[in-house]
Order: C-alpha cells, then sequence, then structure tokens
C-alpha cells in the first residue's frame, strides 16, 4: 500500500548533509528509493515468511535510518578511494536484503557488485531488484575466498569493498584481511559495525545479547552432536556442546570427529562473551581496536564514529537521538564512544 504521508514527508528529506555531486545524488537516489520501497506490495513478492518479516524490519519500520546508514557509508567509502564515483567499482559485501548496494547502481558507480554468503538471501534481494528495476553488474554468492575466486574469474578489480554490519560476524577476521589483501590488494575494506567495544552502553547490550544467545547455541549444537555421533552419552554431548560454544565452520565439525575418535574434549576458546553459531557465524562479536589492527596486518585501520537515529516516532527518542550526535561530533574521532555503531576502515599499506 503506498504510503502518502511518508513520501509527503520525504520529498523534501535530506538522507545525507553532504553537499558536493556525490552527496547530492546519493541523496537524490535515496528519495527516490524510499518511494519505491514504500510503494512495494511485500505481500505479492515470493518471499519466505522469514524474509518478509526481515525485510519489513530492516526497511519499512525505520524507513529513514536504514537509508540513511546505507547513503553514509556508500559516501564514505567512495570518497575514501579518491576518485569519481563514477569511475569505481563497488562491492557490497554481505549485503543480504539491504539498499546500499541499490543505491550504488542508482548513482551510476562504474560497477557494482552484490554479494551474501548465502542464497537464501540473494535470490529474495534479486527479487526485489527486478521489481524495482535496478539490477546489479554481477550476483556473487559465496564465502571470502569463493566471492574472491569469481572476482578474479570475471577480470572484476574491485576500489572499495563496503559491509554494513557484517564484519562483526565474520568467523576468522584475520583470514578475511588476508583473503582480500591476496585477490583484491587496491581495495579499500570500509564496514560498519553496532558491535562497539569502546562505548560502554553498546559494550554491555552486547555481552547481555551474548548471554541470551548462548543456551539456543548450546542446544543447536548438542543436537548436531547427537546426529554425528549416535552413541555419545546426553552428559558428554552437553559438555562438548559447552567447549564447542565458540566453534564454528569445519573447525567446529572437525572437532566433533576428534572427540569421536579419542573421547577427549577440546580446549574451549576464551574469545571473551561472544558465541559462534555451528556455520562460524557470532553473534555480534566485539573486538577491541587494537585487535582489529593485529588481525589486519596488510593494512592501515582506523575507525571513526557513526550516528544516532534521529527519526524515531518518539519525541522523547529523537531528541535523545539529536542529543547524542551533537555529543559525538564534539567529541571528533574520539565519538567511538557516543556513537550506536561505528565505521572500521582498513587501508591497503603502501
Amino acid at each position: 500500500i503506498l504510503n502518502i504521508q511518508y513520501i509527503c514527508n520525504t520529498i523534501m528529506y535530506s538522507f545525507i548533509s553532504h553537499q558536493d555531486e556525490l552527496g547530492k545524488s546519493i541523496n537524490t537516489a535515496c528519495q527516490n528509493l524510499f518511494t519505491q520501497i514504500q510503494a512495494l506490495n511485500i505481500e505479492a513478492l515470493p518471499f519466505e515468511p522469514f524474509f518478509r518479516q526481515y525485510f519489513i524490519k530492516c526497511h519499512l519500520t525505520r524507513p529513514y535510518f536504514s537509508l540513511k546508514t546505507s547513503a553514509k557509508l556508500l559516501y564514505e567509502g567512495i570518497t575514501a578511494t579518491g576518485k569519481h564515483y563514477k569511475d569505481v567499482i563497488v562491492m557490497d559485501y554481505g549485503a543480504g536484503l539491504g539498499t546500499l548496494y541499490i543505491i550504488a547502481k542508482m548513482i551510476g558507480v562504474k560497477k557494482i557488485i552484490y554479494n551474501d554468503l548465502l542464497s537464501e538471501f540473494a535470490m529474495p534481494a534479486i527479487e526485489v531488484d527486478k521489481v524495482l528495476g535496478h539490477i546489479m553488474d554481477e550476483y556473487i554468492i559465496g564465502d571470502t575466498e569463493d566471492t574472491c575466486k569469481q572476482l578474479a574469474a570475471k577480470n572484476i578489480i574491485c576500489d572499495v569493498i563496503v559491509g554494513r554490519n557484517v564484519v562483526e560476524h565474520i568467523y576468522d577476521l584475520k583470514d578475511y584481511f588476508s583473503i582480500i589483501h591476496r585477490y583484491q590488494p587496491r581495495a579499500i575494506l570500509y564496514n560498519s559495525t553496532t558491535a562497539n567495544w569502546n562505548n560502554p552502553a553498546a559494550h554491555i547490550q552486547h555481552i547481555f545479547l551474548h548471554k541470551k544467545y548462548r543456551p539456543t547455541v548450546v542446544a543447536q549444537k548438542i543436537n548436531i552432536i547427537k546426529t554425528k555421533i549416535p552413541t555419545i552419552t546426553t552428559e558428554d554431548a552437553n559438555q562438548l556442546a559447552m567447549c564447542l560454544v565458540q566453534y564454528g565452520g569445519i573447525e567446529f565439525e572437525n572437532a566433533i570427529e576428534e572427540f569421536a575418535s579419542t573421547k577427549k574434549f577440546p580446549t574451549p576458546k576464551n574469545d571473551y562473551t561472544n558465541v559462534c553459531d555451528e556455520n562460524g557465524t557470532w553473534s555480534e562479536h566485539l573486538i577491541k581496536f587494537s585487535d582489529y589492527k593485529k588481525m589486519a596486518p596488510q593494512y592501515d585501520v582506523t575507525f571513526k564514529p557513526g550516528f544516532w537515529d534521529e527519526d524515531y516516532k518518539s519525541f522523547a527518542k529523537r531528541m535523545l537521538g539529536k542529543t547524542l550526535n551533537i555529543v559525538t561530533n564534539i567529541l571528533g574521532n574520539a565519538g567511538v564512544v557516543s556513537t550506536s555503531f561505528i565505521y572500521v576502515i582498513a587501508k591497503p599499506k603502501q
């Protein structure tokens, strides 16, 4: 259903404050995309219920903030290259059902590549793109190395690889940085993440989320362990799952096989409060700034503060967002202690 009130309110709405050519182009694209998304008949799209609700939550519940975060990340990423945006090749890494890659296509970057680890997310994204009439130059599905190999096969050299709320979920960040640098040595990696170690409130919130999610992860891993080792006792399955709460992917599978052969419990990882599912996806991984730098020796890694949502329906929340943004702006780069999310920027060392 077309939301006339939202559209009318958005006609003069600024999604990005920058007034240079790139900023104006992104703002116009966001205004047009906002109108298109509001007019989408979500129920008519061939989505599973999970993805329908995911889309609604991400883009219709807080629509201004969703587009503003994509707009700002795209602007910052392109600007970091020092090139005109029409000469820049961008990959949206772990794009899911996002909007950044659509905005990039709308402003006319040289080439935009959509990427996601899972086809379950990519297929609904492609359906949305078809309905909106914005088809990406490339759609690549796969993990970091698979993606880089596909880029190499197509002779695509990226200028900037952006990721919104992805870096905190990557299982092995050292491997991630190493692989991308090997295949795409000139690409700037521009990521945003809400898992902000330096913001005390965000830090406490994420510890709470980890503890809340831990029983679910343990239960899932117990079921997998019992399936792979049918003769295991319930007590041993429970203990093994607790040992493997921070293991994922091939490491998780190998650890189960090792236990089946030796009956020795693996050494638990001590990665703070974080938990990781069996596929190797962290739950909002809190990482110290110093650890980011250690895991990316090929890059100069820096950090910048993001911003708070100022578009809540609640007056109190709007005022809180505005106030915290003022504080963040005053603090400059030290505003990472007060912002809702941060940018993690990795520029290849010369």
